[in-house]
């Protein structure tokens, strides 16, 4: 991981600044973005874990939050506070910290193709009538030809390092939650449906959308919008340049995309498509269920 954030210290470009040096907002929006996605993760993720604890502590019997075998000699309260530690622990420090940066990594690479076009955008407009500012044009050509070369290898960089653990993370997901939906559409109590609906809200839409697919897409469209930037500028006023930016304009035309294991891409209509599957198979399930209770 030491390598990826040693290439944005020495790579990644800095926001313009206004006249008083201060941030124009592109850092201030991604601090909020990352904040916020932090804040309710957490507050859904303690709000989950809490119901987990309370339900089993204030239900008839010696109820655990999974069902599982006690020793002889392990009182319920020791039981049942092991289970609480290990969800608490898997949580928050397994699962929240990969969560949160693979989106910031993914956050911090779509700010920088936004830098990108917005370099792209005014480069075509300077007056080259004179020697320096033909001079100036190439330099910024040439620095903006290589912070897009960068960018898709950091990209493929970040997809290929995290490509096995999400992929294993996005099945068992996937497995868990439509699980979780059954459930949720066989409560039979109100305790029961709490439980399983802030399990799917953290699943679904705080990990599978908000660290996952809505970045994942945000990473995709910015990056195309280099091509489009580069296809709309006025570059053919100045023919003898327009060789590196019709390299840049083919390579433009396959796509930056997040693909883990080669198995399915991140995005919106996918993590869309994925939800609309868990609600199918756990309205399966439960007619399933149903359609077994009626034959007994």
């Amino acid at each position: 991981m030491n390598i990826f954030f040693r290439q944005m210290q020495n790579m990644f470009w800095e926001p313009k600044r206004d006249e008083k040096g201060r941030d124009k907002g592109e850092m201030a929006a991604l601090n909020k973005v990352v904040d916020t996605t932090a804040f309710w993760y957490l507050f859904v993720s303690s709000c989950s874990l809490v119901t987990n604890l309370c339900i089993p502590i204030f239900s008839e019997g010696d109820k655990l939050i999974y069902e599982a075998y006690r020793p002889p000699g392990v009182t319920y309260f020791l039981a049942l506070g092991t289970q609480a530690f290990t969800g608490f622990t898997h949580i928050f420090y397994g699962i929240f910290p990969f969560d949160m940066l693979f989106m910031i990594l993914l956050s911090c690479t779509t700010l920088q193709f936004q830098l990108l076009n917005e370099e792209i955008r005014t480069l075509f407009a300077a007056n080259l009538d004179n020697e320096n500012a033909v001079a100036d044009f190439r330099k910024k050509l040439k620095r903006c030809i290589g912070h897009y070369d960068f960018l898709l290898r950091y990209t493929k960089a970040i997809n290929d390092e995290f490509s096995i653990p999400l992929a294993f993370s996005l099945v068992t997901m996937f497995g868990c939650h439509t699980v979780e939906m059954y459930r949720l559409a066989k409560a039979q109590s109100f305790a029961a449906a709490l439980r399983s609906l802030l399990f799917v809200t953290v699943g679904v839409w705080m990990v599978f959308m908000k660290c996952f697919s809505i970045p994942a897409q945000r990473l995709t469209d910015e990056a195309s919008m280099v091509g489009i930037n580069i296809y709309f500028s006025p570059w053919h006023n100045h023919p003898k340049h327009s060789k590196p930016v019709i390299m840049i304009i083919a390579r433009c035309q396959k796509l930056v995309k997040i693909i883990p294991c080669g198995l399915f891409e991140l995005s919106l209509e996918t993590g869309l498509a994925a939800i609309r599957a868990m609600v199918s198979y756990s309205m399966f399930l439960k007619t399933v269920d149903s359609m077994a209770g009626h034959k007994m």
